[in-house]
């Protein structure tokens, strides 16, 4: 391989590295063949006595630092994706039993109201036509009204209880939403913060006050269906007398 030869190769392959400038490589050589050239040397021997245009290439290769940017990014959010999915798997069905017992309360809302009403109303079982509807054992009037206001407390416990459990339930969706964009977006993986509590300071004090209202009364109606049955049966089993379970 003479000069000319060893010189366009030695091009090439700075320009297949990567090497943007590359004038002065090619002088430094190119004057490495004048300087051994002169004490009378061949270019077919310079030639074999330098390293290979590839060897030299190599020195000067330059690695694409955007490329692997890219690859640790890809690397980087298929890790946080993964920790996502993890942490889907736990919250996902914390989630679902909220909205499962918020549906939960709802059945038990609309038949605790539905039975009170008949208890207070008509102290009977309702039926459409052979279909029944609500029962009622069979006991005296003013106990069913009592045992109906019970029945209506339970009601109104329910919807409180429903209505909390949908708001947790819904904060609790947003804020994994929120988080979840965090952490993809820009790669925060610090805790999810709920914000603000559940209701304001107010509306706390307002449920708890109509909770225990409610609950004073539930008790207390069911322990007045208890004691008027006793007394107008004249025993402290009162639904064998009036044979609930025959």
């Amino acid at each position: 391989m003479n000069r000319k030869e060893y010189l366009s190769k030695l091009k090439r392959a700075l320009k297949k590295a990567g090497l943007q400038d590359y004038t002065e490589v090619i002088t430094e050589y190119s004057e490495h063949f004048d300087t051994k050239s002169a004490k009378g040397y061949g270019e077919e021997e310079i030639a074999a006595r330098l390293p290979s245009p590839g060897e030299v290439a190599a020195q000067f290769e330059v690695s694409d630092p955007s490329a692997e940017a890219v690859k640790w990014d890809k690397l980087n959010k298929a890790l946080r994706v993964t920790g996502l999915v993890c942490v889907h798997i736990l919250t996902w069905p914390v989630i679902v039993l909220l909205f499962a017992l918020v549906v939960s309360l709802a059945v038990l809302t609309v038949a605790s109201a539905l039975g009170g009403t008949v208890c207070v109303v008509t102290g009977r079982s309702l039926s459409l036509g052979a279909v029944p509807v609500v029962f009622v054992p069979e006991m005296p009037y003013v106990s069913a009204v009592f045992f109906g206001v019970a029945l209506l407390a339970l009601g109104v416990l329910s919807v409180i209880g429903m209505g909390c459990c949908r708001v947790g339930a819904v904060k609790l969706f947003k804020v994994l939403m929120r988080w979840h964009e965090r952490v993809l977006e820009k790669c925060d993986v610090s805790q999810p913060s709920f914000g603000h509590p559940l209701f304001t300071p107010g509306k706390q004090r307002f449920i708890r006050v109509i909770v225990l209202s409610v609950l004073v009364v539930f008790i207390f109606a069911l322990i007045a269906a208890f004691a008027t049955m006793v007394i107008i049966s004249g025993s402290l089993e009162p639904w064998h007398v009036w044979g609930w379970f025959d």
